[in-house]
């Protein structure tokens, strides 16, 4: 399996979603599952969840997430000035 951009994969993935991105069938997931090869980190709802961590261990893919920058406005004031709310 080789994956292009790890970054596509959402941080949780169901079954049928983990099946689509090893190219195998639900059912192949579901035996991986009860067997202990794959195990999901969740039950959500009854539903099995896999973490994009595990998968990419899974196959061999070294990744670590990386942490999100936000910005927001803010204003620059000089030394003597006093800051005043943008909102």
């Amino acid at each position: 399996m080789y994956i292009s951009d790890p970054n596509k994969i959402p941080t949780m993935v169901n079954t049928q979603s983990c099946a689509r991105i090893f190219g195998v069938s639900r059912t192949t997931i579901e035996k991986w599952a009860k067997s202990g090869k794959l195990i999901p980190d969740k039950l959500v709802g009854g539903r099995k969840m896999y973490s994009k961590k595990l998968l990419l261990d899974f196959l061999g893919i070294a990744y670590e997430e990386k942490p999100v920058v936000i910005v927001t406005k803010a204003k620059i004031i000089r030394h003597n000035e006093q800051a005043t709310s943008t909102h």
